[in-house]
């Protein structure tokens, strides 16, 4: 439970909105899953807004929405979205993100870090789950060292940080507060969230030809 926070990319459908191709995609989940309940009951939504004439398109070219950036309670990131991009409307919907909104927030990212000192050690343990190579991929570039130990943990550990001014720090980039919001502190996890965020944002930028593809932001809780 708590705040979990997706980017997708999709292919853009000349004539649907990236809504309307979200509940065509939700309408062919429906009738393929052969559950009994109403189009309502399965996801909000009633028959009268699909798109028919368009469901053939979607199955046979197998359009979906493809997760190509993840966070967790990173509610600083997710303030940033519902102001930038979702008009401040917090409401769990789909919204489109620009080429220029992503460079928009990793440059905020870059700035934020730039406005703290880091200094002394401190370290992220990581529960079995998390794959050692996984977490190797997500610290690349960052100055940490990353250790296996009993029973499948993962450490991380690198340097630690003062804030030089916090007042500065939270005008730039604030966090938020919510049902399973997370940590409102702006400490080492809040940091580590600014680093992941440009990690993503610049594969994103990298992997994206914005004229074929639609980026999109997503959240529940």
């Amino acid at each position: 439970m708590g705040l979990d926070m997706y980017l997708e990319r999709s292919k853009k459908v000349n004539g649907l909105s990236i809504n309307e191709i979200g509940i065509l995609r939700d309408y062919i989940d429906w009738k393929e899953s052969g559950n009994e309940c109403s189009f309502m009951a399965w996801c909000g939504r009633h028959e009268a807004e699909v798109k028919t004439d368009y469901i053939d398109k979607i199955k046979n070219e197998n359009i979906d929405f493809q997760e190509v950036g993840y966070w967790r309670k990173a509610n600083q990131i997710h303030n940033w979205f519902v102001q930038n991009v979702q008009n401040g409307i917090d409401d769990c919907g789909r919204y489109e993100v620009s080429k220029e909104d992503l460079i928009k927030l990793r440059n905020l990212c870059e700035k934020v870090l730039n406005a703290a000192i880091f200094e002394d050690d401190y370290v992220i343990a990581y529960t079995t789950y998390e794959d050692i190579e996984v977490v190797k991929e997500r610290e690349k570039g960052h100055d940490v060292q990353i250790v296996e130990y009993e029973n499948g943990w993962v450490q991380v550990k690198a340097p630690g940080k003062v804030i030089v001014n916090e007042n500065e720090i939270a005008e730039l980039l604030p966090t938020s507060s919510g049902f399973f919001f997370g940590s409102y502190e702006y400490d080492e996890y809040y940091f580590n969230d600014l680093r992941e965020t440009i990690d993503v944002i610049n594969n994103v930028l990298d992997e994206t030809d914005f004229e074929t593809y639609t980026i999109t932001y997503c959240s529940s809780w």
